[in-house]
């Protein structure tokens, strides 16, 4: 993923630690944030956290959909989302 050719409006957020010198890719090192966080390496909810700073959906929308699927044990994925979020919001 050395090259990217993608459209002007394609956005793309890779979980990666590697820093892309194009426009239109966005890192966010949802690995590091998911063994932080949860003490293993599952990165969906950082990935989602990241994906809602695209504005396509709000925070607040997702936070509401995990906690209600997950109640109580939704705790730490929702810190993991939000600190995703706050690595990239601002730069779409």
């Amino acid at each position: 993923m050395d090259q990217v050719n993608v459209k002007k409006s394609c956005k793309i957020i890779v979980n990666s630690e590697k820093d892309y010198n194009t426009k239109n890719v966005f890192k966010v090192n949802a690995t590091k944030i998911a063994i932080e966080t949860l003490g293993v390496p599952i990165v969906n909810t950082s990935m989602l956290g990241a994906f809602c700073a695209t504005k396509e959906i709000s925070l607040e929308s997702m936070k509401e959909a995990i906690t209600d699927k997950f109640g109580k044990r939704a705790e730490k994925n929702l810190i993991a989302a939000e600190k995703a979020y706050n690595d990239l919001n601002g730069q779409f």
